[in-house]
């Protein structure tokens, strides 16, 4: 009995498989051709009995891909970005240069020239004024030393210069400050060769001061010999020998 009715589900469900299968090989016939889309609705429209379903067979050709998304063989770089080249050189400006036989030397940038400007007198006093300004302020006579030596006065200048200092440091009313001034003056020949001005310049300067200065300023201020014996001479003698001041100064102020 159970024989029977296997032998009979087989012979019911057969024809539906055969028709499937000729209904499926005559769609793909139909796709060949150039009515693809008719055939796919002949097979959908087809009276044949409804059967199980059979898996679709993989199809071969190959899938052309849409409009505009077509593989290429070599992908180039997009513009700006090109590959670089095997050597690059350098940037302008910047390109190494051949070594020459004869190089030229360097020169110092505009303004460091080194080149020495004339002497003027009266920006000298300019500055000595301002010298001496700052040295009352702050008491610092190596900065006030430093300072002038910058100026570089000529050798013929020297003694006239340094006559007009003990001639501005005579007439300071302030104690401390004219102290200060005539420990400048001494300071402008106390480093030897190194020196602001010249030691025999200064000589000559200071038998100027004592000559045509000193005898005109002892009427204006009564207690200037005082000065030049307690403040002056005691100072110049730190840099100056005593057979050197005798030979400029008055006869009354040489000690022996």
């Amino acid at each position: 009995m159970q024989s029977v009715t296997r032998k009979s589900i087989q012979i019911q469900i057969h024809p539906f498989i055969d028709a499937e299968i000729s209904c499926r090989a005559k769609c793909e016939e139909d796709n060949n051709s150039t009515s693809a889309g008719s055939s796919d609705q002949e097979c959908d429209n087809d009276d044949s009995p409804t059967a199980p379903a059979v898996p679709w067979r993989v199809r071969t050709t190959a899938i052309a891909p849409p409009p505009g998304f077509a593989p290429r063989t070599s992908i180039s770089p997009p513009p700006g970005l090109t590959p670089p080249r095997t050597s690059i050189s350098p940037p302008p400006g910047l390109e190494r240069q051949q070594p020459t036989k004869a190089t030229t030397p360097l020169m110092p940038p505009p303004g460091l020239q080194g080149v020495t400007k004339a002497f003027s007198a009266k920006d000298f006093r300019r500055e000595l004024v301002a010298t001496l300004k700052e040295l009352a302020s702050n008491h610092n006579v190596a900065a006030a030393v430093r300072r002038i030596r910058t100026q570089q006065v000529p050798k013929q200048h020297q003694a006239r210069e340094f006559s007009d200092l003990l001639t501005r440091a005579s007439e300071e009313q302030r104690g401390l400050v004219r102290r200060l001034f005539f420990a400048f003056a001494a300071g402008l020949l106390a480093a030897g060769s190194c020196s602001a001005f010249m030691e025999s310049e200064c000589l000559t300067g200071l038998q100027a001061f004592f000559s045509d200065v000193y005898p005109d300023l002892c009427e204006e201020t009564p207690r200037l010999p005082v000065i030049v014996q307690m403040e002056v001479l005691p100072t110049l003698r730190s840099v100056l020998s005593r057979e050197q001041l005798n030979k400029v100064l008055p006869a009354e102020l040489a000690s022996k």
